[in-house]
């Protein structure tokens, strides 16, 4: 428990810096670009991520076998098992899946990817060859982020935070320069985005690969086991599904956006989208120092403790989610027009408020979807809740064809998100035997309070205060330190234990 609470410490903080240089990032890149030029890559990117929802996939497999086969050898009375297989042999076998996963993202996203930025996505003539080299780079900086999957993973599973953290920062930092190296270009700015992109991309690789070198499971040469790969693909299989809502619901509203009302109004909603990212980099940050011990302890046969680990994990994860989203929700508009100046529209505030809403119903996903998958019954629990997170966008993709306006899609993925956490919760209940009426008393009505509590003060202020600088300030910082402390009491519980 100490281990996860420093981790995640580690994470916070290190999150934390991440988050203002990416926001001040993103405000030179949309200055040097320009708002069309900066939805058209996202448009782009978006095209080709669509089509890599199996990395996804491989990397929740990876991470799951590999932590679970360091939570069985640590119980020796389980080493009689059939599948107790080695920690690397999963990272060898899964090291090889994604050499072929990379060249099948080579293959996919150049097919499907031309077609749609020459023939679907409606982009002016004068930007087509600019967006076809995009499309082509961002391509090959998806097969080296492929490839990265497996170490990721390893580092996760060993719970060293150290590496993890680094590579975020050099991502952050070398996004931040490329961001400055733009503003001075006299070429096209957008190729040379993202191609200097590429070059992030090969640090961070590298980084990966010296740091793995520590690692004994860290074996790239030698035979596969082939029952221990028909486990490993069997579980992708199952939750390609999961993969594919999840993709669908940021980068497919990206490319309808863009197909329904062009470049302009795409901005604002990859504006959204990144700050919805960057407060689920926290949620996801917690969720990778927590998850491995959730899989380690459910393996190791103890299913009360790999419980409690599910409700301390949810709760903090809503206590410091709460702290950024409600200060972000009541003051989106000063936010925007601070960070952005003159590249800020009413639109992004309407999209962001919508997308931290959806955020705040996500927030419970991550600890409840580790005990389901470390009992590795994950069919009928990925068909269930990333189908109904994907038909939200055939739904928008309906609406847009109406006449609805652009937000519409936001609501409907906020809606299928809900019901999507309905469904989670049913499955933890019949699958870990985690007591539907635990979980409520343990995780909803505590969480729930918080949130009434904390937001009571923040709201009131915002209603009745004038909209100005000096107040605005003030109601940020009301809301931080009032969810802030109304989620100790939620949390404090289970850091004692």
């Amino acid at each position: 428990m100490n281990l996860i609470i420093k981790n995640t410490i580690f994470l916070y903080t290190r999150q934390l810096v991440v988050l203002l240089v990416s926001l001040y990032t993103t405000r030179i890149v949309i200055s040097a670009l320009g708002q069309s030029d900066y939805g058209l890559f996202g448009a782009v990117g978006g095209v080709v991520l669509m089509f890599t929802f199996m990395t996804g996939s491989l990397s929740n497999a990876t991470s799951r076998f590999l932590s679970y086969a360091m939570g069985k050898k640590r119980n020796t009375d389980m080493a009689d098992l059939a599948d107790n297989y080695s920690a690397e042999l999963v990272f060898r076998t899964s090291w090889k899946i994604h050499l072929y996963m990379a060249l099948g993202v080579i293959v996919i996203g150049t097919v499907v990817g031309l077609y749609m930025v020459n023939y679907w996505l409606e982009i002016p003539f004068d930007r087509l060859f600019a967006c076809q080299i995009v499309l082509g780079i961002v391509i090959f900086r998806t097969v080296i982020s492929t490839r990265q999957i497996p170490l990721f993973a390893l580092n996760i599973a060993n719970e060293r935070m150290g590496i993890y953290a680094l590579v975020g920062l050099i991502d952050a930092f070398g996004n931040l320069f490329i961001a400055l190296a733009i503003q001075q270009a006299e070429m096209d700015r957008l190729i040379l985005y993202a191609a200097l992109g590429l070059l992030v991309n090969f640090a961070v690789f590298g980084t990966l690969i010296f740091s793995c070198r520590r690692f004994k499971e860290f074996q790239i040469r030698g035979e596969v086991d082939y029952n221990l790969l028909k486990q490993m693909s069997k579980y992708t299989i199952w939750t390609l599904t999961a993969s594919l809502g999840a993709t669908l619901r940021t980068n497919g509203v990206v490319v309808l956006v863009q197909k329904y009302f062009g470049s302009l109004a795409t901005a604002p909603v990859v504006i959204s989208q990144k700050i919805c990212n960057s407060v689920n980099s926290f949620t996801q940050n917690f969720a990778t120092a927590s998850n491995p011990q959730i899989i380690k302890q459910w393996a190791g046969g103890n299913v009360s403790e790999s419980h409690q680990l599910v409700c301390m994990a949810s709760r903090l994860t809503w206590t410091l989610l709460t702290v950024l989203c409600l200060p972000l929700f009541l003051e989106a508009d000063f936010v925007m027009r601070l960070w952005l100046k003159g590249e800020y529209t009413t639109e992004s505030v309407l999209y962001t408020r919508i997308m931290l809403i959806t955020c705040m119903i996500d927030a419970f996903s991550f600890s409840a979807s580790a005990a389901i998958q470390a009992t590795g019954h994950v069919a009928k629990y990925n068909l269930t809740c990333s189908g109904i997170i994907i038909i939200s966008v055939p739904i928008a993709w309906v609406l847009y064809e109406l006449g609805y306006p652009v937000e519409t899609a936001m609501w409907c993925i906020c809606g299928g998100t809900a019901a999507a956490q309905i469904a989670r919760i049913t499955f933890l209940r019949n699958l870990t035997g985690f007591r539907l009426r635990d979980y409520i008393r343990q995780i909803i009505v505590p969480c729930g309070i918080q949130l009434l509590l904390g937001a009571t003060l923040p709201v009131l202020l915002f209603m009745y205060m004038e909209s100005n600088t000096i107040n605005s300030l003030i109601i940020l910082a009301a809301s931080g330190l009032s969810t802030l402390a109304f989620g100790w009491p939620v949390i404090r519980p289970w850091l004692k234990k």
